[in-house]
């Protein structure tokens, strides 16, 4: 399958961890994007409760090894029960 390359300009709303990645992924394909959130500071409380394999992909492609450090520092669950 061929990548598409998209065009345009993107306003993010929520710097959590979905907007930052779609931020990055957008960034990557040379969509200019402006990400705004509402709170001034950074929040103390956990964004999520996990990370999914997919986004832990898109975090591979930075190839600066944020994965091997997220794997590092996170809590390891073995199961996980909603």
């Amino acid at each position: 399958m061929s990548e598409r390359h998209l065009s345009g300009n993107v306003l993010i709303v929520g710097a959590g961890p979905t907007g930052l990645t779609l931020a990055h992924e957008l960034l990557r394909q040379g969509v200019c994007v402006r990400l705004i959130e509402k709170e001034p500071t950074a929040s103390r409380n956990a964004k999520a409760l996990g990370m999914w394999p997919r986004t832990l992909e898109l975090f591979a492609r930075i190839g600066t090894g944020v994965v091997e450090e997220l794997l590092d520092r996170g809590v390891k669950t073995p199961s996980f029960h909603v």
